[in-house]
This record gives C-alpha cells, structure tokens and sequence, in this order.
C-alpha cells in the first residue's frame, strides 16, 4: 500500500509543478456536492481496507477509499458504530469522502459533528508531502481549501449498536 501513497504523492508534487488542478475521487458518490468539477481525476479508491480496529478501543484507523458500507459491516459486528452518522450517497461512499465533505448526519446535534471524531490523520498535502499526525478541525470538511488527500484515517467509535427493533432496557 505504501506504493499507491508514493504514486499520489508523486502525482500531487508532478501536477503543483505544473500548474495543473487535480479532482481528488474515492467513490464519487458526492459529486454532486460543492462546485462544478474541475482538475484532471486523481483517484483515491484502490487506497482501500481497514488498517487497524481494536474494539476495546473504540477507535478504527481505516484508509480514505474504504467504503463506509465495509466500515459499518466491521463495526455492526462487534455491536458498535461510527459515533457520528454519515450520509450515505450509494454503496460506493467511502470514509475519505465523508471526511472531506464534513457531512455528519441528523445525529449531529446529539454526537457531534465528523470532525469531532477525527482523532489522527495520514495525508499527502498540497506539495506532495507525506504527513502523519493529529488531527486539526480545519482539516476536515474543506477539500478545496486545504488540497490534502486524507490518505487514512484515525475515527472514534460510539460504545454500543442497538439494531432497528431492540431496545434497552
């Protein structure tokens, strides 16, 4: 995996010096989001799979083109879940585009929002270099701003998942 980091990371430092503008895409389910598209395609979605998940932990470190449906299977089966609730614009949505368009769900108001969640980060910048490290807020939910690809991410978890039909008691 560290092969597909150095191409992107390669490409991002080829196209700065050029001048050229690049649309990052994972799963392209928020096309629709924001502005027109514009760039040459630079594609995050062969930059899948779940690196690390400790369910005591309550923390999933996942790369930016898992897809959330994965994510949620993995999780589903311990019985916990994201502590925020993404939007889901098709099967092909994956963390990394969650996290760019900062778009937490209805729970917002009761969990917090995705950025709240994002405790560490692994991203190519702008210039092309590799960074590791904690998370900042303005880091997430401004792709067109900060021109970062989040390459794979530290998430905190919600403790419990209780199904449609259960009820604690």
């Amino acid at each position: 995996m560290q092969a597909i980091v150095d191409q992107l990371a390669a490409t991002v430092r080829e196209a700065a010096a050029q001048h050229v503008p690049l649309c990052i895409r994972g799963g392209g389910s928020k096309d629709f989001y924001g502005g027109p598209l514009r760039g040459e395609t630079l594609s995050v979605a062969a930059y899948r799979g779940i690196i690390d998940y400790e369910p005591s932990e309550l923390v999933i470190t996942a790369r930016a083109g898992t897809p959330l449906a994965e994510i949620e299977t993995a999780l589903r089966d311990k019985g916990q879940m994201l502590a925020f609730e993404p939007p889901h614009f098709g099967p092909q949505s994956t963390l990394g585009g969650c996290i760019a368009a900062g778009l937490s769900g209805p729970r917002r108001a009761y969990a917090g929002s995705v950025r709240d969640t994002v405790l560490g980060v692994r991203m190519v910048d702008g210039k092309g270099d590799d960074l590791m490290g904690l998370a900042e807020n303005r880091m997430v939910g401004a792709p067109a701003v900060c021109g970062e690809i989040h390459t794979h991410v530290d998430v905190a978890l919600s403790g419990e998942f209780h199904g449609v039909g259960e009820q604690v008691l």
